[in-house]
C-alpha cells in the first residue's frame, strides 16, 4: 500500500510534459487532482476515493485512463510513463 506522498507524487507526474495539481482533501478519504495544460487552463478535473487506488493495478487503471482522457481533448504527446516501484 502506498503512502499519501507517494500517491500525490505519482499523480504529479503521470501527465508531463502538462502540470498536474493533486492534494488529498475530505479528512484523507480521496485524491483530488486537476490537469493543466500548457496555457495554464484546465484539462481534466478528477477524484478518487483513496481506497479505489491503493493497489498498483487500481492505480494504473485510474492514471491510464486519465491520461488517455487528456489526450483525447488536447494535441499534447505525453511522457512515456510507468507506475513506479512502491517504496519500502
Amino acid at each position: 500500500m502506498r503512502s499519501d506522498d507517494e500517491l500525490l507524487e505519482i499523480f504529479r507526474s503521470a501527465f508531463l510534459p502538462l502540470s498536474c495539481e493533486a492534494r488529498v482533501s475530505d479528512y484523507g478519504k480521496q485524491i483530488v487532482f486537476r490537469v493543466l495544460g500548457r496555457d495554464g487552463k484546465l484539462v481534466r478535473e478528477g477524484r478518487y476515493p483513496l481506497t479505489h487506488i491503493r493497489t498498483d493495478m487500481e492505480l494504473e487503471i485510474h492514471i491510464r485512463n486519465a491520461r488517455d482522457q487528456v489526450a483525447a481533448k488536447t494535441v499534447v504527446q505525453f511522457d512515456s510513463w510507468m507506475l513506479p516501484r512502491a517504496r519500502k
